[in-house]
């Protein structure tokens, strides 16, 4: 049913996406944040919605891939929200994975 639909924010952590260096073409091992909004039945299936968002964008953009380390992506946050605070968001908040 339609108005069984419930709406989230949903905070996504990544690691191990691969980025070449642009100005020394070396490789480097990053992890992310994403947020995303998503409608969705449950908690859990608005979780994995999010993550699929953020799935299919990287596929889009990631140049490399680390095939020792696999994409890794959790939802660490997942908020309830009124229709209203619905958002269209897209990009990633980089950041060097420790060890690199």
């Amino acid at each position: 049913m339609e108005n069984d639909k419930k709406y989230f924010q949903v905070r996504v952590q990544g690691a191990n996406v691969v980025w070449k260096e642009e100005e020394t073409g070396e490789l480097e091992r990053m992890g992310f944040y994403a947020t995303r909004f998503v409608e969705a039945n449950d908690r859990e299936t608005g979780a994995q919605r999010a993550i699929d968002l953020v799935r299919k964008e990287l596929e889009k953009t990631q140049p490399h891939s680390a095939s020792a380390d696999p994409l890794v992506l959790k939802a660490i946050e997942i908020d309830e929200i009124e229709a209203g605070e619905m958002k269209i968001m897209s990009g990633f908040s980089f950041f060097y994975m420790e060890g690199d």
